[in-house]
């Protein structure tokens, strides 16, 4: 599907999209010895890729399925600056 645009006007066919997207295309980096994420050791280490992308996915299931569906906004720009201004007094 079409990824929502960033500036906050979700719409209803975009909350199915959220609700139902799953993640794809993970790559495994040794952070310690390769900071710049420049070899990916998925393919190398098949086994442990494989598991943790099998967490990552359980955990990105449960928390989507915990995640509210949104409405769809009327007044896209008038919502968003609402909510920026009640972040401000907090």
């Amino acid at each position: 599907g079409e990824n929502p645009a960033p500036t906050g006007h979700i719409l209803e066919e975009h909350m199915t999209f959220l609700k139902e997207a799953d993640p794809h295309e993970f790559e495994l980096y040794n952070l310690r010895e390769d900071i710049g994420e420049t070899t990916n050791l998925a393919e190398r280490e098949s086994e442990r890729a494989a598991a943790m992308v099998r967490r990552l996915t359980d955990l990105y299931h449960e928390v989507r399925s915990e995640s509210p569906t949104w409405p769809a906004w009327e007044w896209p720009r008038y919502e968003a600056g609402r909510i920026r201004a009640g972040r401000e007094k907090q």
